[in-house]
């Protein structure tokens, strides 16, 4: 643990899909700040967790990064548990310091990759000191730039990670691991096959092809094989039922032609979802638009550009 006095992170308060929590991270970091330039952040999985969870549900938050999902999953759920996985090592002083001071239920935080098998994994920081990160496959020729900071991390399965954490239950599992959310589900056959629990994981196509070298129709492959129900939720709290191929082909063909992710939220029973989650909206260079992560820094120089 480093020295309070010295130590560039800063306790900070926000809002995930209403809920208020607290987050230790460094100022500067420019996802942190993505997050704070909005007063409400929409989370799918937080929203999706608020109307289907218990109070003593189990969560795995995986991909947990600075913890502002498990933070408020803590409030959710404040009879339960919340275990943190994240692989980033210069993000795991603040998540623990975020976990410390969480609200609601505890909240234990894994440091460890996630994939199809236990060992070890390099990790791609971002070079700019930044939250973001990701975990590059063997065997791909994946490269990281040379200014990029490179280390070796623990990887572990999503069944591993379950009986260390001596958990008797899970309920949810959120994905969120840039690209290599197939082989996390790759790695937790025993643990949906034991408790099937909801899953919502990210789709998103960029990182799911330059960094983990699957494609979008792999992941809504994998989730449909294993999920009677699936849904997507879009940044705009849209929820569309994925019920067929055609529903699936639909939603491809929209992501891959204007771009953007959705959250897939698959379920072995039926999950009540709203035909649109309410999302706080701002005015952004004089057009409204919703305020969630996705709306980032990034995006709104992309739309300055076009």
């Amino acid at each position: 643990m480093s020295d309070p006095a010295t130590s560039p992170l800063r306790s900070v308060t926000n809002a995930v899909s209403g809920i208020e929590v607290d987050i230790v991270a460094d100022p500067a970091d420019m996802y942190l700040q993505s997050q704070l330039a909005a007063p409400d952040n929409f989370e799918p999985v937080v929203s999706v967790a608020q109307r289907i969870l218990a109070a003593d549900a189990v969560v795995l938050d995986v991909g947990a990064c600075l913890g502002f999902v498990s933070a408020a999953m803590s409030q959710v759920v404040p009879a339960g548990r919340v275990v943190a996985v994240e692989a980033g090592p210069h993000l795991i002083e603040g998540l623990r310091a975020t976990a410390a001071q969480a609200r609601g239920a505890s909240v234990d935080v894994v440091h460890a990759a996630v994939g199809a098998t236990s060992g070890e994994i390099e990790y791609h920081a971002d070079a700019n000191g930044g939250a973001w990160g990701y975990v590059a496959p063997a065997g791909t020729g994946l490269r990281a730039p040379a200014t990029a900071n490179v280390v070796t991390v623990a990887q572990r399965t999503i069944d591993d990670i379950v009986i260390d954490c001596g958990l008797d239950r899970v309920d949810l599992i959120k994905l969120d691991v840039e690209g290599f959310e197939v082989r996390a589900l790759e790695g937790a056959q025993a643990t949906l096959g034991r408790w099937s629990p909801v899953v919502v994981a990210e789709l998103n196509p960029f990182c799911l092809w330059r960094y983990g070298r699957t494609l979008p129709q792999d992941l809504t492959d994998v989730m449909r094989a294993r999920f009677p129900h699936l849904h997507a939720v879009a940044p705009d709290g849209s929820v569309t039922l994925l019920d067929n191929e055609s529903a699936i082909s639909a939603l491809l063909g929209t992501i891959g032609v204007t771009g953007g992710l959705v959250d897939l939220v698959g379920s072995t029973t039926p999950v009540d979802l709203p035909a649109r989650f309410d999302v706080v909206s701002r005015a952004v260079d004089g057009n409204v638009e919703p305020v969630c992560h996705r709306a980032s820094i990034l995006s709104r120089v992309l739309r300055r550009r076009r």
